[in-house]
């Protein structure tokens, strides 16, 4: 839900244009005004990701202030011009961000892209400066065609430029330079991206083993950078239930010496959670009379599941 709600945002963010052009077409300035200091005011309060904001935070809330300041005057007066300076505002603020990181380096694109690959060249570093510069005119020339529109009170003409052409300008830049990019740097790929494909962690790391006459138990950790965790859950990381029942598979496996087949599962059970840097017991039990393995992962007292492999006969 909170997921769907921040989508909603964004979109209601981009359609902002669009979202005034119908607003004053069909209601009073006043009305309008309310509705998008709402959405202004829920945007603040679900509050941007940490690692999303990075250095345009603080540049951020001169535009944030303004556009509360513009809902303010619309309501107030009840005339529909104060919104028209909004886009321009967002985009004097994107000028300074990217235009300062010009005089106080690294620039902002270098900071961007070393959160991907921190193994910057001389020549990376000199590419990110000229892309900043690339961006910073866009935005210079694009915040002063938005208040020109904005002086002119053509609505009209003001909704088709910032509700469209600005994002097909910004698209067409963003495209250039990602092609051109490929072409100049073709041995440049995102070392997350990389680590992600080379270092696939599926499984815990085994600290001890012990084994005997129809019984395995292992002394395991489970890694923090599980691949298992990424959206199970967001901010609190915990492994699946169904994940460890693919490591009682495996270990299932070593203890019979061939992938178990399953006839069925009996008494399964999910005691506690389990989380980055746990370290735990898993003990298999093979009871060759009845066909099954039981088993159990635990630390000391704590049990985090238990449960039955019936087998195929």
């Amino acid at each position: 839900m909170r997921a769907a709600l921040r989508i909603l945002l964004v979109l209601l963010g981009i359609g902002y244009p669009l979202l005034v052009y119908l607003g004053l077409r069909f209601f009073e300035p006043r009305l309008v005004a309310l509705f998008l200091a709402a959405t202004l005011l829920l945007r603040l309060a679900m509050g941007p990701r940490r690692h999303q904001v990075l250095s345009l935070g603080k540049t951020m809330s001169f535009p944030l202030a303004m556009m509360a300041l513009a809902y303010a005057l619309t309501f107030v007066f009840n005339r529909g011009l104060f919104f028209l300076f909004v886009p321009a505002l967002f985009s004097v603020a994107l000028l300074l961000s990217f235009g300062r990181s010009l005089l106080v380096p690294p620039s902002l694109v270098e900071t961007f892209a070393r959160a991907m690959r921190p193994d910057f060249s001389e020549q990376h570093v000199a590419y990110c400066r000229r892309v900043t510069m690339l961006w910073t005119a866009f935005f210079l020339l694009n915040g002063s065609l938005s208040l020109l529109l904005a002086l002119n009170g053509n609505l009209e003409a003001w909704t088709l430029y910032n509700g469209l052409i600005a994002y097909v300008l910004m698209g067409m830049v963003f495209a250039g330079e990602f092609l051109y990019r490929r072409h100049r740097f073709p041995q440049l790929k995102s070392a997350k991206a990389t680590a992600a494909n080379e270092e696939l962690v599926r499984q815990p790391e085994q600290l001890h083993r012990s084994c005997g006459d129809g019984w395995l138990e292992l002394r395991l950790r489970v890694p923090e950078n599980l691949c298992y965790f990424e959206g199970h859950f967001d901010g609190f990381p915990v492994v699946a239930g169904v994940v460890q029942l693919e490591w009682i598979h495996d270990l299932a496996g070593e203890l019979l010496g061939a992938p178990p087949a399953i006839a069925r599962l009996e008494q399964i059970k999910f005691h506690q959670l389990l989380r980055p840097g746990q370290t735990f017991s898993a003990r298999l039990d093979h009871d060759q009379e009845r066909c099954r393995v039981a088993y159990v992962l635990r630390d000391g007292e704590t049990r985090f599941a238990s449960g039955r492999m019936v087998l195929k006969p």
